[in-house]
């Protein structure tokens, strides 16, 4: 089985790691999706892994690794033309920034998620 077929497959185990809040998984299948994915890879699959390591990191109380992670899927979404799925990775960046008291970034981030809901049209 190949690593584009794999990939799938993993971020899946690792979903499911997660929903049993088996940490030390999800960040392991996270880390092995992301690494399959690295050079070509489904967007919608890096995504999810991105996501449930996020999720994985929060869930550990790892405030930096867990904005870290959001911050990559911000860059992501923003890099695939996904604004709703950018607008929610920017909300909870900039809920994690506040936490961690860095006020001005969570202020910046909020504002950017703004922009991004508005087009021409208002």
């Amino acid at each position: 089985m190949g690593a584009a077929s794999r990939a799938p497959l993993t971020a899946l185990r690792a979903s499911l790691a997660l929903l049993q809040q088996d940490i030390p998984t999800t960040i392991a299948l996270s880390q092995e999706t992301l690494a399959l994915t690295e050079t070509q890879g489904d967007v919608f699959v890096r995504g999810l892994a991105l996501n449930n390591l996020a999720q994985a990191h929060l869930l550990a109380g790892d405030l930096p690794a867990a904005t870290e992670t959001y911050g990559a899927i911000v860059r992501l979404s923003q890099e695939g033309g996904h604004s709703p799925t950018t607008v929610s990775a920017m909300a909870n960046l900039a809920a994690l920034l506040h936490q961690g008291g860095r006020r001005r970034e969570a202020l910046f981030c909020c504002q950017q998620a703004l922009d991004a809901c508005v087009d021409a049209r208002g």
